[in-house]
């Protein structure tokens, strides 16, 4: 089993400072938080959101030669299951993977996973990291490559990647547009409203394998430098994506889609010798949810995707394919004064 928890470290801290008294000296935000105008906003953060939350996130790599079939590895990642709140500014969710299907282990290899994602959300502007860890990943398009396919997924318990994204969302129209009040479910917009967002990300890449990463029987078709077993990328992505929120008195639909150039730096490794990726490419990115809102019962569904291309070679392509299902069912309650005073202190 394994746990996908983000925020852990921030509730045991929440515990370990309300036992100790009123006497505790508790560290404030080295930010400013913020609350909404109420114009615009329906204000719901003095109030204790609880959840129960089912993410599923996906993650593929695509190799793609410029002539030729694609060849796609996928960690073997089941839907997961947690619990979660959200009270003023902080939102956390415990989450682990129960092994539902054991069977899949056996049809796909095993797994093993780290991810973690965090968000702040201040008034304008919003600052992120996620990261992502996966060591055993198998060939989910055999049948592309083999005439006659025995039925049976090549498992590559040595392909190890890794994700790191770190960045920074400003977003223009915050005084009526709230995107907060969609994905931390802290308030209600009063209006149908949108925006434009403007970010910046650092992102780091780190794919490698004992051997190819491109099997040799699988080689008809991809160039030479396809013969690589290791490829690390620093990449700086800058986006512009438009946001709308749609509202029907309670119910909520957000949509956003944000075309962006990615700007690579890195180096890769194989039987041709060293080489280095494109330095330009282009990405896009959407995140989307639907949901019902009210002050005491509010659900929804979120579904977010990235798509980022890195040129290898004139002939070869690789392919990030990331995001997430997330479907939510909460309720919302009065905070328990221990909760109450420590957040309060916090500010």
């Amino acid at each position: 089993m394994t746990v996908r928890g983000v925020g852990f470290f921030l509730f045991f801290f929440v515990l370990l400072a309300s036992g100790r008294g009123r006497a505790q000296v508790i560290p404030k935000l080295p930010i400013k938080t913020y609350a909404y105008d109420t114009n615009y906003v329906v204000n719901y953060d003095k109030l204790l959101a609880v959840r129960l939350v089912l993410p599923r996130r996906f993650y593929s790599i695509v190799l793609e030669p410029a002539a030729g079939k694609k060849l796609v590895y996928r960690p073997n990642i089941q839907t997961a299951i947690g619990l979660g709140f959200t009270y003023r500014w902080l939102a956390v969710d415990f989450v682990i993977s129960p092994n539902w299907n054991p069977q899949r282990d056996e049809k796909y290899g095993e797994t093993k996973e780290f991810n973690m994602r965090g968000r702040l959300y201040m008034k304008h502007d919003i600052a992120f990291v996620d990261i992502r860890h996966y060591r055993g990943l198998y060939i989910s398009n055999p049948q592309d490559f083999e005439d006659p396919w025995d039925g049976t997924y090549p498992q590559r318990p040595d392909v190890r990647t890794t994700y790191v994204s770190l960045g920074y969302t400003y977003i223009q129209n915050a005084k009526r547009f709230s995107w907060r009040s969609v994905f931390q479910m802290d308030g209600l917009m009063r209006k149908s409203a949108g925006s434009l967002m403007y970010s910046a990300a650092l992102q780091l890449n780190y794919t490698s394998a004992d051997s190819s990463l491109v099997p040799s029987n699988y080689m008809d078709g991809f160039p030479p430098e396809a013969n690589f077993t290791k490829l690390n990328t620093a990449t700086l992505r800058l986006n512009a994506t438009y946001a709308h929120i749609f509202l029907y008195r309670k119910f909520f639909l957000a949509l956003s889609a944000g075309p962006g150039l990615a700007l690579n730096a890195g180096n890769m490794y194989g039987a041709t010798g060293r080489q280095s990726p494109k330095l330009v490419n282009v990405l896009f990115d959407t995140k989307n949810s639907i949901g019902y809102n009210s002050r005491r019962w509010y659900a929804g569904l979120t579904f977010a995707y990235t798509n980022q291309p890195i040129g290898l070679t004139d002939d070869l392509k690789m392919r990030y394919r990331l995001g997430e299902f997330r479907l939510y069912i909460g309720y919302r309650i009065h905070a328990p004064y221990v909760v109450y005073s420590v957040i309060k202190e916090m500010k």
